[in-house]
């Protein structure tokens, strides 16, 4: 949505909409049904909800600000990289 500049509302009369909330001209602007006031999309944006029972107890949970524990790599991912470190090393070196 395009807002008519206050400078172009003299020389384009009738065009757009008035938001009903902040007035501002709105040009692109799809007329609402009859006996609906119209809202520009910055003043349409809905008002946030509550926040549902799932999020507040998220929210409460002490846990869930802790730092996250450090996990090191394992044996087998190391034996893994180490076998895919050779191989590599292998083909590179077979190649020339």
């Amino acid at each position: 949505m395009t807002q008519l500049p206050r400078s172009l509302e003299a020389y384009v009369s009738g065009v757009g909409l008035l938001c009903s909330r902040c007035g501002a001209k709105v040009v692109d602007a799809i007329p609402p049904p009859d006996g609906e006031r119209y809202l520009c999309p910055s003043c349409a944006v809905p008002i946030p909800i509550a926040d549902d029972e799932l999020t507040r107890a998220a929210l409460s949970d002490p846990a869930a600000f802790d730092e996250p524990a450090p996990t090191g790599p394992t044996a087998w991912r190391m034996v893994a990289l180490l076998g895919i470190a050779i191989l590599a090393l292998a083909g590179v070196f077979w190649l020339r």
